[in-house]
């Protein structure tokens, strides 16, 4: 039996995928298929790289090969289809390989559909090992993001006290994992699975995305750059931390973890002060004009003097 978490079934290994062939759909990327194709032996698969793959009359399942963007369009594909799908991530950057929806740019904004969970998730140890350790590291920004959703949640909700120690317990794990030299994969997956698994039970996104993502969406909008999307993330943690009041002492054990790997790094190398300042300046109106409602800028709208204070963290850091 493959080993399963909980509504996640995940197989441990590439040749327990079984023949790949002309029936199959390979999304993917060409850098990711670059890394896979000697491991996987697609033999007469179609591969598609494309940005709308559509399957053919003749396909019985699709593979998703690849990181964020590459799942989201298999999703989308499989259940237009109503095909099986089956994940496989080159990267551990993001939850993408494991969770139930797709997000797509729409516009200025992130929409997100809900496209059930794969069939299975395929994770193997060598094809994970080939990716650069700095990519796992990146999840980082995503699994943090708990931190401040979870508060921003708080603002105008109560929330279970079993969901907030299973917060707890995933933000403690992924500081306790920034001790390790190099990235587990392993560990990686398993943490990125209960946050997926976690944001599952509550039937809401609130769990894994409030204003740290919303900033992200609106950033990714303005900045040149093509970072990481757990990079936006880390680089929005201490803004979030003024503009939600976080406990210095926590601010302090969450930067430390950051710096130890180089993780906390300084948002104004992605845009300047000046241009941050102008977009916290429009986000509570974006915000409400897309529906993002799980927000400190919208259930607690900063003052001036706290605005400045979180455009100062965003330009220095921790």
């Amino acid at each position: 039996m493959p080993p399963t978490h909980d509504r996640i079934r995940v197989i441990e290994g590439l040749d327990r995928l079984g023949p790949i062939g002309r029936t199959d759909l390979v999304v993917t990327s060409p850098r990711a298929w670059a890394a896979a194709a000697p491991l996987l032996g697609a033999g007469a698969a179609r591969i598609e790289t494309g940005p709308a793959p559509v399957p053919d009359a003749g396909t019985t399942r699709i593979l998703a090969v690849g990181a964020g963007a590459v799942m989201d369009r298999a999703k989308v594909a499989a259940a237009d289809a109503g095909l099986p799908l089956l994940t496989v991530p080159t990267l551990l950057s993001t939850d993408a390989a494991f969770s139930p929806v797709a997000a797509l740019r729409v516009g200025d904004a992130v929409e997100y559909r809900e496209t059930g969970l794969p069939d299975a998730v395929v994770l193997d140890r060598a094809l994970l090992a080939a990716a650069p350790p700095a990519g796992h590291r990146w999840s980082t920004g995503d699994l943090l993001s708990v931190e401040s959703a979870v508060r921003d949640r708080l603002l105008a909700h109560q929330v279970d006290e079993p969901l907030l120690r299973t917060a707890r317990d995933l933000v403690d794990r992924t500081l306790a994992g920034l001790h390790d030299e190099a990235p587990d994969p392993s560990g990686t997956a398993a943490l990125l699975i209960a946050k997926v698994e976690a944001g599952l039970r509550t039937g809401d996104a609130w769990f894994e995305e409030g204003t740290e993502h919303y900033l992200a969406y609106q950033l990714e909008q303005e900045t040149d750059a093509v970072p990481w999307h757990g990079e936006l993330l880390l680089a929005l943690m201490p803004v979030c931390a003024v503009l939600q009041e976080w406990a210095p002492e926590r601010s302090a054990r969450i930067a430390d973890a950051l710096r130890r790997r180089g993780l906390d790094r300084p948002g104004a190398r992605l845009l300047p002060a000046v241009d941050f300042r102008r977009l916290l300046a429009g986000a509570p109106g974006y915000c409400a004009a897309h529906g993002l409602t799980n927000t400190v800028l919208l259930h607690r709208p900063p003052t001036a003097a706290r605005s400045e204070a979180a455009v100062a963290a965003w330009e220095g850091g921790w």
